[in-house]
């Protein structure tokens, strides 16, 4: 009986250890490195913001995330080939967030990121996942653009500034993103505007936002129980801004469930 206990004691530390390894985050934060380094930049807030607001997400989901800050004047093509690089499991997820001017020059709809030494990152279907291998590629990559140059005033009721979440709503609306990003595979990508179009940010007061950033954060607080539903909470709040009609564009590949799942 003294071996048959020591057995089972060793079977469950067997079991115990060969359970899958947590999710990581991995966040690739890119702004317009011409004008990012004045903090009142509106391209700047919006990517504090973001980083704040997965911070809050993670927290809720204890999970680790490692953050990589650029301006595009200092990253090239070959350190986002070593960003990717450091994706170490299938179970991590990955997000870039660029907030800049819109460079032209992309393929199809997608506006492209304007890197260093004339080098440009095209990401048409959202997160290039090819050049990794098959054994480290990340279970979920989003990539999410909010391309402007135009900032128009805003005042009114509805003139507020969208803020990054707290710790208390990552708390809130945990489930809701642990089906977001806990139970997605595949590439997303979504954005605004569409290459040729004009994006837009609002001025309140001295306060500064791109419009894309400040509906995406405000659709990150309803209860979305697939993107589906997140892209549709975005538009909306786009559409109830005072500009000049803009809208986000989305595109997929091998996403699992399909974001147009209910």
């Amino acid at each position: 009986m003294r071996y048959l206990g020591l057995f089972f004691v060793l079977l469950q530390g067997m079991l115990c250890s060969s359970t899958s390894p947590k999710s990581s985050f991995r966040l690739l934060i890119l702004h317009d490195g011409e004008t990012a380094k004045n903090m009142t930049n509106p391209h700047a807030t919006d990517c504090r913001y973001i980083r704040k607001t997965f911070r809050s997400i993670t927290a809720a989901l204890k999970l680790p995330m490692k953050v990589t800050e650029s301006s595009t004047q200092e990253f090239s093509s070959r350190k986002f080939r070593e960003w990717t690089q450091k994706i170490q499991t299938t179970h991590d997820i990955a997000i870039v967030y660029y907030s800049g001017r819109q460079n032209k020059d992309g393929k199809g709809l997608v506006p492209s990121i304007q890197l260093s030494r004339g080098t440009s990152l095209e990401v048409t279907n959202g997160f290039d996942m090819s050049a990794i291998p098959l054994r480290r590629r990340p279970r979920f990559a989003l990539t999410c653009f909010d391309c402007y140059e135009t900032l128009i005033p805003f005042s009114g009721k509805q003139a507020q500034l969208a803020k990054p979440l707290s710790k208390k709503e990552g708390m809130k609306y945990r489930k809701y993103f642990q089906k977001l990003f806990l139970k997605s595979h595949g590439n997303l990508l979504l954005g605004s505007p569409q290459k040729g179009h004009q994006g837009f940010g609002f001025v309140i007061g001295e306060k500064k936002q791109g419009a894309f950033t400040r509906a995406f954060l405000a659709a990150l607080r309803q209860s979305n129980n697939n993107w589906c539903q997140l892209i549709q909470e975005t538009r909306r709040a786009l559409q109830q801004n005072p500009f000049p009609e803009q809208d986000c564009f989305e595109t997929s590949s091998k996403l699992m469930p399909s974001y147009s799942q209910k």
